[in-house]
């Protein structure tokens, strides 16, 4: 009876090593995933952030061939159009600046691109 006591309490001895050998493992994987997962996280956000700066970058550099661009010998007709850009520039940098000040998005109709009045003539 004590040999089977024995080898009872041997057996469940065992079988708790191996569960907690099993769970050990079972922690590391998951602990490796996480840690796996956070990598990827920050490497998104790495990249939404440089894809935001070259977006950025474009807009200047954009903003800054229309702001430099002349006037002198166009036609009316351009003059007209490249007044209406560089207005429209003026208008998006004066949006971005509410915005960032705001930390939010801005409530001024005209500040916003899409309500921009491409016909008017007070430019």
């Amino acid at each position: 009876m004590e040999e089977l006591t024995r080898q009872g309490e041997l057996t469940l001895a065992r079988e708790l090593a191996k569960y907690e050998a099993d769970k050990a493992r079972e922690d590391a994987k998951a602990a490796a995933i996480e840690r796996e997962f956070q990598a990827n996280e920050r490497e998104r956000e790495l990249l939404r952030q440089e894809r935001e700066h070259v977006r950025e970058e474009r807009r200047a550099q954009r903003d800054r061939e229309i702001m430099n661009t002349p006037l002198e010998g166009k036609s009316s007709n351009s003059k007209f159009f490249w007044k209406s850009e560089k207005a429209d520039v003026v208008r998006r940098r004066r949006a971005r600046e509410t915005i960032a000040s705001q930390d939010g998005p801005s409530t001024t109709r005209e500040d916003h691109p899409s309500t921009t009045n491409w016909l008017s003539d007070d430019e």
